[in-house]
């Protein structure tokens, strides 16, 4: 595993691996809330 210093983060380094996982956290949570956006209006037109 690959330690890489971030100067910016608390901790000082932060994993090239964990930077990744945050990323794909973040997307899957905008993805999630998009949905459930979605899902509302399906209900609300009555498809």
């Amino acid at each position: 595993m690959i330690m890489e210093k971030i100067s910016s983060q608390p901790l000082a380094y932060e994993t090239r691996e964990y930077r990744c996982f945050r990323e794909l956290e973040e997307l899957a949570r905008s993805y999630n809330t998009q949905k459930k956006g979605q899902e509302k209006a399906d209900r609300r037109t009555g498809i």
